[in-house]
């Protein structure tokens, strides 16, 4: 195995290992997806309570990020959350807000999108569902 360190980032080390392509083969339908990076660093680590697992396990590739960004966006965009939000709270403030069951289910549909659209965006960003790393 081969152990060097990259002139850009000091913290980092990249590690070189051979496999046969029936290990690769392996390694890749295990991965499910993962970069194998991603699932190298994840299994190995994962008994490890030493290691910030959250953090190994919260991170994106690139990839990964961008199609989980454009999802978020794509919701947010479909749902016109804002615009029904607005409209609740002023029928609220106005006091003409009927609690009829159809009002009530609206706003717990609301609620559940919005708590899948923030826990998306903080898994993109990397982050836990309380917003730290």
């Amino acid at each position: 195995m081969k152990n060097t360190t990259s002139s850009r980032n000091k913290s980092s080390v990249t590690i070189s290992l051979r496999l046969t392509a029936e290990e690769k083969s392996i390694l890749v339908r295990a991965s499910k997806g993962q970069s194998l990076s991603a699932y190298i660093r994840k299994k190995l680590f994962a008994s490890d309570s030493h290691t910030d697992n959250h953090k190994t396990e919260m991170r994106l590739c690139p990839k990964e990020r961008q199609k989980l960004l454009a999802k978020i966006l794509s919701e947010l965009g479909k749902a016109q959350l804002s615009q029904s939000l607005c409209e609740l709270a002023d029928a609220a403030k106005l006091g003409t807000l009927p609690l009829t069951p159809d009002v009530c289910s609206d706003i717990q549909k609301a609620i559940t999108k919005i708590n899948s659209i923030r826990s998306d965006l903080l898994k993109a960003m990397g982050l836990r569902n309380g917003g730290s790393p």
